[in-house]
């Protein structure tokens, strides 16, 4: 095999993948996504989100709490996942001075902790 395609291919197997779907709650709530996502403004933040999936025909009460470096970190109070509906959860955010990176989903998911009621 030429070298090059060796290299190639370690740093294609080297890669993360997509995180595999997460479900909780025995199987009735599954996280669809961590979202990283950038604002703008005179001091950049990465901010920070879940989206939960409800996967039964009736309402869900959720509770999410980020233990993450982030900011305005929402409590972890109940809040309703609709029967077989999506919702988004602000997880925190982050300044972004120079040099720093935002967190990446393994990170928040990582750090986010979630139960049913």
């Amino acid at each position: 095999m030429p070298p090059r395609l060796s290299l190639l291919l370690a740093l294609l197997v080297a890669l993360p993948g997509p995180l595999a779907a997460q479900e909780y709650c025995d199987g009735q709530l599954r996280v669809e996504s961590f979202q990283s996502t950038r604002s703008g403004g005179p001091v950049p933040k990465a901010l920070y989100s879940v989206t939960l999936r409800n996967l039964r025909n009736e309402p869900l009460s959720v509770t999410v709490q980020f233990t993450g470096n982030a900011v305005d970190r929402p409590s972890p109070t109940p809040r309703p996942v609709p029967s077989f509906g999506t919702v988004q959860v602000h997880l925190g955010s982050q300044a972004m001075n120079a040099g720093m990176r935002p967190l990446m989903a393994q990170e928040l998911a990582d750090s986010t902790r979630i139960g049913c009621r």
